[in-house]
């Protein structure tokens, strides 16, 4: 069915069913434009649905009214001088806008929708490509704090995504997984209620965790590595190092308990280079190695009997800058 509607100064061909008749010529017949206007008989999800065409029957825009009451209005770049070829309006029942959507040319697309009043998130920003898959998302939270997360759709990285948390005060959260399912995570103390600046926590592809590192408030840094595969004697080795990044202490823990830790004189403050103290599933000592500047030492080694916590003997020695004993 077809018809006219005359505006001020414009004259529009109407039809009601079926596709545009591009076929025939709005400008020799004296239309400005075109408009579609259909009306659900009851197998969609729409109500109403308004095409516009502009003479040269290209499609500007589109106004669909749903059966719940919302409204999309879609805005055509006909003539290109958009960055988009496609941007659409939606509003709710309530005529509240809560999502804006922008297609490019190349297929791929942006999403701002906006929450509702029981919504935890005031906004939330996804870009996909050309597939409809999410190349990023960002969200606004009512708290003031805020989400993001990238993917390498592209299989550009070692990485598959990286996501992040700010908070009110700052960036609380960073994560890292990679494509092998690996991932790393550093929490930021922003808040100062802890006496670390930031933590963090490698996870191996099982999702354990095989190392921690802690950057604290005085600048000094604590590692912690784990055997989770058990490759080695050790299951656990934590480094110390100052503020100027030198090693102060090394813990070594062995899978049957016993273990050994050395003290270093990073600042050369004392006559000693290193202190090794080693000790046995009990945690009693067994034997203390302290090495001092020139490369000559003293090594004690206690002897235990059966339960006890006091050495039965100890036995005391040293040795030369040759790591001979004298």
């Amino acid at each position: 069915m077809f018809g006219r509607a005359r505006g001020a100064g414009i004259d529009t061909l109407v039809f009601t069913s079926g596709t545009a008749p591009t076929s025939f010529n709005l400008a020799n017949h004296g239309f400005e434009g075109a408009q579609g206007r259909f009306v659900d008989t009851g197998n969609e999800t729409w109500a109403t649905k308004t095409e516009f065409y502009d003479f040269n029957w290209n499609l500007t825009k589109t106004v669909q009214v749903d059966d719940d009451g919302g409204v999309t209005i879609t805005y055509y770049d006909a003539s290109g001088a958009e960055g988009w070829v496609e941007m659409s309006i939606h509003t709710d029942a309530d005529g509240t806008m809560d999502l804006v959507t922008y297609v490019y040319e190349n297929g791929s697309r942006t999403e701002m929708s906006y929450g509702s009043a029981g919504d935890t998130w005031s906004s939330k920003l996804v870009t996909k490509d050309m597939n409809s898959n999410i190349d990023s998302a960002t969200t606004q939270n009512k708290d003031g704090t805020s989400d993001t997360i990238d993917y390498d759709q592209n299989d550009s990285f070692i990485w598959e995504s990286f996501s992040t948390h700010t908070g009110t005060q700052g960036m609380e959260q960073a994560q890292v997984v990679y494509d092998d399912g690996s991932s790393i995570q550093t929490q930021y103390d922003v808040a100062t209620t802890s006496e670390w600046t930031s933590m963090t926590t490698f996870t191996n592809t099982s999702g354990k965790t095989d190392r921690k590192i802690a950057v604290n408030d005085d600048n000094t840094v604590l590692v912690v590595d784990v055997d989770l595969d058990e490759n080695t004697l050790l299951s656990e080795t934590k480094t110390y190092y100052d503020a100027y990044g030198f090693v102060s202490k090394r813990i070594a823990i062995n899978n049957d308990g016993s273990g050994s830790e050395t003290i270093f004189d990073a600042n050369d403050r004392e006559d000693w280079d290193t202190v090794l103290t080693e000790k046995d599933s009990r945690g009693r000592e067994t034997q203390v190695i302290k090495t001092y500047d020139d490369g000559h030492g003293d090594i004690t080694t206690n002897t235990y009997v059966r339960e006890e916590t006091s050495p039965w003997s100890v036995t005391r020695q040293s040795f030369d800058a040759y790591v001979d004993l004298v």
